[in-house]
């Protein structure tokens, strides 16, 4: 599906440009278990910030045993022979005895680490390798996978007459993350999914495409009907209030860009993605936080 896409992309000589190869990875390459997979980056990435954690405490006690024994070096220049040479002594050994203790404690840590890296490799490995997931974890509504199912078939033998394609796309969702959390970003996305799937109804298709882009395919829907449900889609999630549970804090204003493209008698369900998706792009170009519909040629 992705080599044929490509295909018909450069024989066409249309350019690839950054919209299509986001849209052709959430396509085709991330559609799979998108919770399980994300849920074992973020305890990665806890599990690095542990590790780096451990190592600085590790040389911040090395650079003090440093500073010490260069301490101890320069008593026993100018000790006199006797007693206070064997307490700098003793005191030299108890500072080795608590680096030991320190290094000790790193092997160990790094160790259980290596294990749980392991583990954290397997999980990755089984949550790719599911061929019969349908449904994206997180967000509740369908993968990849499942919203081909769903059609029943692939883009060569899919009805698409009086049918419409919108992709929307949460503005600004690596800021969320970076500010609030993978947790909060999560939250985020199923919130929005949530307006999405209470938003569609009937034969109409809510759909995950991956990372926080998220679609709807509308069967027997005109363009001014799927342009109507993406304004409301967008201002339902314009009036989120998104809360840390334990803090009660708001993550803030969260909006979406929206594009829109109705079926044209040419079309293929690519070509149909294809221009939603530059109208996603062109709502992001015009300041994000709208809906743009697909200019029709």
């Amino acid at each position: 599906m992705l080599t044929r896409a490509l295909e018909k992309r450069l024989s066409a000589n249309v350019p690839l440009i950054e919209a299509d190869i986001r849209r052709f990875h959430a396509l085709y390459l991330a559609a799979r278990d998108a919770q399980e997979a994300e849920k074992v980056q973020r305890e990665f990435e806890l599990l690095l910030d542990g590790s780096s954690k451990t190592t600085e405490d590790a040389s911040r006690a090395l650079r003090v045993f440093e500073a010490a024994a260069q301490a101890r070096v320069q008593e026993l220049s100018q000790a006199s022979p006797g007693p206070e040479i064997h307490r700098i002594a003793n005191q030299l050994l108890e500072d080795i005895r608590q680096v030991r203790e320190v290094t000790m404690t790193l092997a160990e840590t790094l160790g259980h680490h290596t294990t749980q890296i392991e583990s954290l490799r397997v999980r990755a490995s089984r949550a790719h390798a599911d061929p019969e997931a349908l449904t994206d974890a997180l967000s509740g509504l369908k993968n990849r996978r499942g919203f081909e199912r769903a059609l029943q078939g692939d883009d060569e033998n899919v009805s698409l007459a009086g049918a419409s394609f919108m992709i929307l796309d949460i503005d600004h969702f690596k800021q969320i993350n970076d500010r609030h959390g993978h947790l909060m970003g999560d939250k985020v996305i199923r919130s929005v999914a949530g307006i999405l799937r209470e938003s569609t109804k009937g034969r109409d298709i809510a759909v995950r495409l991956g990372g926080d882009e998220l679609a709807a395919f509308l069967p027997d829907t005109p363009l001014l009907g799927a342009m109507a449900l993406a304004e409301y889609v967008r201002s339902k999630v314009q009036s989120l209030r998104i809360r840390r549970t334990e803090s009660g804090a708001e993550v803030g204003k969260v909006t979406v860009s929206i594009g829109v493209a109705a079926a044209q008698p040419s079309d293929t369900l690519e070509r149909l993605l294809d221009r939603a998706d530059r109208a996603l792009y062109a709502a992001k170009q015009a300041g994000r936080d709208r809906v743009c519909q697909a200019v029709e040629k």
